[in-house]
């Protein structure tokens, strides 16, 4: 079985990445070296690749030994975050090993039936939908979550280049907070601070949908550790206001 993947950045080490080309697509090295040089002269290099499924991983480890980062179009994975995604629109009760199995009832699905990506995504929605609507909620974190994923889809930046800009976003939204603490001759405004608001967590949940691609850790997974983190925070706030 084969599996896209996608090859973003630069580097200087040219010939070794023509040689993994080569060495994981099969094309010859006349070939391998065209898709290379065709990708580098984009302002973004982005070399989409279909390799065997069973050395995505090894893969993965090569081209990132380079200085490259690498997306793994792998529609099991993508399931996944989909249904997790839509999952935390509900109570956290409907968290259970049935939605897993939904998933791979649905991948199964997807084999047999030739479905396309959106057609799992439609069907997923639908059984998460249907099953669990009485516990939906309206436009919620996580549906303004699942709406920036599904951007991400689109969006051409590595990873990288998102930490820079989410540094950047940061950086404005507290000069704006500065204002109204009148750190600033400037004057203060409430539409200008919201909007770097915004920026920032739109940037910083982009990074997060990275993340999920790459990883096995869902959004879901992070919201559940900020708890954790949040009763500690609350005790060790408790234990100093106890000992004033």
């Amino acid at each position: 079985m084969k599996t896209k993947i996608k090859v973003i950045g630069k580097t200087t080490q040219k010939l070794s990445i023509v040689k993994l080309v080569k060495e994981y697509t099969g094309m010859g090295l006349k070939e391998a070296k065209a898709v290379c040089y065709e990708s580098w002269n984009n302002s973004t290099p982005i070399l989409e690749l279909e390799i065997d499924k069973s050395e995505v991983e090894k893969a993965k480890e090569d081209f990132t030994s380079l200085g490259l980062s690498v997306t793994i179009n792998d529609r099991e994975r993508k399931m996944k975050r989909i249904l997790y995604v839509d999952q935390d629109l509900c109570i956290k009760d409907m968290l259970n090993d049935v939605a897993k199995w939904d998933t791979l009832e649905l991948i199964s699905d997807a084999d047999k039936e030739n479905l396309t990506y959106n057609q799992c995504r439609e069907k997923a929605i639908e059984i998460i939908f249907n099953r669990y609507s009485e516990y939906i909620k309206g436009d919620t974190f996580m549906q303004i979550y699942k709406d920036i994923s599904d951007i991400n889809e689109f969006e051409t930046k590595p990873t990288e280049v998102k930490f820079i800009k989410f540094n950047e976003e940061f950086g404005e939204m507290c000069a704006e907070y500065l204002k109204l603490k009148g750190h600033t001759y400037k004057p203060y405004d409430r539409e200008e601070l919201l909007g770097e608001m915004a920026d920032t967590l739109q940037v910083l949940l982009s990074i997060f949908s990275d993340i999920e691609k790459d990883t096995d850790i869902f959004l879901s997974d992070v919201i559940e550790k900020v708890k954790e983190k949040n009763i500690k925070w609350k005790n060790k706030i408790s234990d100093y206001t106890n000992k004033l």
